[in-house]
């Protein structure tokens, strides 16, 4: 991917010298100082071909005799120098003055050809993934790469993406729970916009739940779907949102989730969206492709009881793919039950249905549930009315 480039001298930080210092240098010395200045940019060290003029330079030459003081000459990635990822962890501490963490190191060690390099839950700040990031570069292995509860934070987005840009196999990126705003979103995405080798082409799976994204996030969420041209699920779980995320730029929300032709899981739980957001998130949803449905506890008020509406309507589609529902925890009642029974005799292809921790539901609810199951000819694979009024708990595996 990265191979063969050819760079502008002045983006390996001035390839020039004065003949004053330059008498007894040969290119082979020009080519290392670029190496080892990229490197400190960048954390890799290419093996570097130098050309003037398209002509190839002779390692041997000694600078005076093929170049004017001050000329600019540029530098053709041929190949880059790996040592084991261990390794080169550490020689990015030593080029940033950062102490090596053994723990990063370790991990390093024992997921050094493992296709999932995992690193959560161990709040590490910018300061100690930039490295880590760096020594990722290349690591053409990985396919899942897992940094959650970590703190990332917006500061480290260019970190990032300069390390994913090295990953065309990557296919599930998890960065939730790591202190991301809607500032580092945008960032993400205008970095990786500008890249030469565009990230998230096999990406099928992205995490930012547990950021404070906010509402703010709309355009950049939108541009994130349109450049994953495989992504089938996404996943924003409690990061702040409300209708309004879904009202700012609707248009272009809507553009990129009916666009997304493969995605077929979505998690918007713990978003205070309302009915109303509800209405929108389900109006811009490709019904054909999505089967996994998550907004559990996206009903904070209990008189807001649209919901069922919005959903009957969503269910009763035609092309209406959806096989699980997760709606627990949404101040559901006997009659937001009622309505659902309905739903379940119109989308035959729901088998898997979450309605638990609504105390609004009592023992009617229950019935009316389960006598809905037992009309449709396919059943249900799993129905979970736990933590409703009735008092007991209640989850049915193959229901029916």
């Amino acid at each position: 991917m990265l191979d063969h480039t050819v760079v502008p001298a002045e983006s390996l930080t001035c390839l020039s010298s004065s003949h004053s210092d330059t008498e007894v240098r040969t290119v082979s010395w020009l080519a290392e100082q670029a190496t080892q200045r990229h490197y400190q940019m960048c954390g890799l060290r290419p093996k570097l071909m130098l050309k003037k003029e398209g002509a190839l330079l002779s390692p041997q030459d000694p600078i005076i005799h093929v170049l004017q003081s001050n000329e600019e000459v540029l530098a053709e990635v041929v190949s880059w120098d790996l040592p084991p990822l261990s390794e080169r962890y550490k020689r990015a501490c030593d080029s940033l003055s950062l102490a090596v963490n053994g723990l990063v190191l370790r991990v390093c060690e024992t997921q050094e050809n493992s296709p999932c390099f995992q690193l959560s839950s161990l709040s590490l700040t910018k300061e100690h993934l930039t490295p880590l990031l760096r020594a990722l570069k290349l690591q053409t292995t990985v396919r899942q790469l897992c940094l959650s509860a970590n703190r990332l934070g917006d500061d480290a987005m260019e970190e990032l993406v300069a390390c994913l840009v090295t990953m065309p196999n990557l296919s599930v990126l998890d960065i939730s729970s790591n202190q991301i705003t809607h500032q580092g979103l945008r960032t993400l995405c205008e970095t990786s916009r500008v890249s030469q080798d565009a990230p998230f082409q096999s990406l099928e799976e992205l995490n930012l739940s547990l950021n404070p994204l906010g509402d703010g996030c709309s355009q950049s969420i939108a541009s994130l779907i349109k450049s994953c041209p495989l992504l089938s699920t996404l996943k924003f779980q409690a990061c702040g949102l409300t209708a309004k995320f879904l009202q700012n730029y609707r248009l272009l929300l809507t553009e990129a989730m009916k666009g997304a032709g493969h995605l077929k899981t979505v998690c918007l739980s713990h978003n205070a969206l309302g009915s109303v957001g509800t209405e929108l998130i389900l109006q811009s949803l490709p019904q054909h492709t999505v089967s996994h449905l998550d907004i559990a506890a996206v009903i904070s008020n209990h008189g807001d009881t649209l919901v069922m509406e919005h959903l009957a309507r969503y269910l009763s589609q035609g092309d209406c793919n959806l096989t699980h529902l997760n709606l627990s925890g949404n101040h559901l009642t006997d009659d937001s039950v009622r309505d659902l029974c309905r739903c379940l005799l119109l989308c035959p292809s729901l088998v898997s249905l979450d309605v638990s921790a609504n105390s609004g539901i009592t023992t009617v609810g229950v019935e009316m549930l389960f006598g809905a199951v037992r009309e449709r000819s396919c059943g249900m694979q799993y129905l979970n009315v736990s933590g409703g009024y009735w008092g007991h708990s209640l989850v049915c595996s193959n229901a029916m």
